[in-house]
C-alpha cells in the first residue's frame, strides 16, 4: 500500500503504482493462486476509485474499510478482555488497547509528526463525517477531504496490520 501514489485530476482519479519486479512477481503469484483480497482492502480500493468522482461514496467506503479492518484485527489479536463485536465508537479504543498505543504512535520521531497527526485526525473524524452524510443528508464535503480521508485510512490499515502489529 505504501507504493500507492495519487495523481488527481479534475475529471477522474488515477492511480500510479511504483511497480518493482518483486511487486509484479507477488501480484502474479497471488493471481495465479486465486488469492482473494481482504474485504477491508477491497473497500479501501473502492474508496480510492471514488475519491474524486464521488466523494460521498468514497467516505462511506473508507469508513467501511476502517471498521472492517478494526474488527478483523481485534478478532485475530484477541487481547484479554477485548471483544470485536463492540459498537463502532468503542472499536478505536479497543484497537488502542490491543495495539499498545494510539494510531500511528510508532511513527512519531520519523520526521513527519504533522503528517501522522493530520492522518490520525482524519481517521478520528471519519465516523462523524460518515454519519453526517448518511443520517443528516449533508452532501457538502470540503475540497480534498475524501482524498485525505482515503489516504489516512490506507495508512491506518497498513499500520494496523504492519509486521510489528501482526497478531
Amino acid at each position: 500500500m505504501t507504493a500507492l501514489l495519487f495523481a488527481v485530476s479534475r475529471s477522474a482519479p488515477t492511480l500510479r503504482y511504483q511497480i518493482t519486479e518483486s511487486a509484479w512477481n507477488e501480484a502474479a503469484r497471488k493471481l495465479s493462486a486465486h488469492e482473494e483480497i481482504s474485504p477491508h482492502v477491497s473497500f479501501a480500493l473502492d474508496a480510492v476509485y471514488f475519491a474524486e468522482s464521488d466523494p460521498i461514496r468514497a467516505i462511506i467506503m473508507a469508513h467501511a474499510a476502517w471498521e472492517i479492518a478494526l474488527r478483523h484485527y481485534l478478532a485475530n489479536a484477541k487481547p484479554a478482555g477485548v471483544k470485536c463485536h463492540a459498537r463502532f465508537p468503542e472499536l478505536y479504543q479497543l484497537m488502542e488497547q490491543a495495539r499498545g498505543g494510539d494510531l500511528f504512535y510508532e511513527y512519531y520521531g520519523t520526521g513527519s509528526d504533522a503528517r501522522w497527526d493530520r492522518e490520525r485526525e482524519c481517521v478520528r473524524q471519519l465516523p462523524a463525517l460518515r454519519n453526517e452524510l448518511l443520517h443528516t443528508g449533508k452532501t457538502a464535503i470540503p475540497q480534498g477531504a475524501a482524498i485525505d480521508t482515503v489516504l489516512a485510512v490506507f495508512d491506518a490499515i497498513e499500520w494496523l496490520f504492519g509486521s510489528a502489529a501482526t497478531p
